[in-house]
């Protein structure tokens, strides 16, 4: 199999590589989107959110590594725990100095200038 930066890699000995191929598949069709779609270098948001959903059920129907997901999806092992991790967290960053925020106890605190900002609904 060729994985990211046309590296081959060996999957003879991947027994979940099948079981990830049919998650593929029946994670695109449920998408409306094609298994070449998941695994394509694309970055359009419908996309992305098919395969990060595609990868969670990889991780959690195999036994297959984060190496061999992002094998089959073409890409990292780092890529996949991202996904597994829910994607990239947005930073909050300070209104007044732009520095960026960290959460304690239900609000966000500025460590530069020590602003606290109450945390938005759905954080």
């Amino acid at each position: 199999m060729r994985g990211l930066g046309g590296f081959e890699y060996d999957t003879s000995d991947t027994p979940a590589l099948p079981v990830i191929k049919q998650i593929i598949l029946r994670e695109a069709r449920a998408h409306g989107l094609r298994a070449f779609d998941l695994t394509s270098k694309s970055r359009k948001q419908e996309i992305v959110r098919a395969r990060r959903i595609a990868m969670r059920s990889c991780k959690r129907e195999t036994t297959a590594t984060l190496a061999e997901i992002g094998t089959a999806f073409n890409r990292g092992h780092s890529v996949v725990s991202i996904a597994l991790a829910g994607g990239w967290q947005p930073k909050q960053t300070c209104p007044k100095c732009l520095g960026r925020m960290e959460k304690i106890e239900g609000a966000y605190h500025c460590n530069r200038c020590g602003v606290t900002v109450a945390r938005k609904t759905g954080d």
